[in-house]
């Protein structure tokens, strides 16, 4: 079985009639959140690109928001893989992700990185105080299973989801 990419090209659907598109492995956020600093609590650094002043002319004098004619061009770099296109406050964007550099060597405790992570999954009563008990390894393993387990709920059969680890059965909610 081949190991799976977060963010793999091949598996960003289609651009619907209006030009948008969101990647399946994209983290739930709402409006009011920063979809960035769930990207980064999974290892990703996250950029957005808008479009130039002359597309925006082109786009913002229309009647409808297609912007199914742009095709954003990534940001400076290399390795970066399209998350989505939609529109915001300010017209529309693409965000850009790619893996932080060398994210597993500099991994650094964070509470409430590793309880955020854990929320993607629910289904525990894990709570801060909780976490704030666990240790390192304990941590590293908690967020490993629940991002695989996010993703793997996420449509993602072939990401291989680890064993439920020990700190964390006994916050499992039947």
């Amino acid at each position: 079985m081949a190991a799976i990419t977060l963010f793999d090209p091949t598996r960003l659907p289609a651009r619907d009639e209006l030009g948008d598109v969101m990647h399946p492995d994209a983290p739930d956020y709402d409006e009011d959140e920063d979809a960035s600093i769930k990207l980064e609590a999974l290892g990703f650094e996250c950029r957005s690109v808008t479009m130039n002043l002359v597309y925006e002319e082109r786009y913002f004098g229309q009647d409808d928001a297609d912007k199914s004619w742009w095709v954003p061009s990534p940001p400076e770099g290399e390795g970066w893989l399209l998350v989505g296109i939609w529109d915001n406050d300010d017209g529309p964007l693409a965000c850009y992700t790619r893996p932080l550099p060398s994210t597993l060597a500099t991994w650094e405790r964070n509470d409430e990185i590793t309880l955020d992570i854990l929320l993607l999954v629910g289904g525990h009563t894990i709570s801060a105080d909780d976490v704030a008990l666990w240790t390192d390894p304990q941590c590293r393993d908690a967020e490993a299973w629940a991002a695989a387990a996010h993703f793997h709920a996420s449509d993602n059969d072939d990401v291989k989801v680890p064993p439920v680890p020990a700190c964390v059965r006994p916050h499992l909610v039947d």
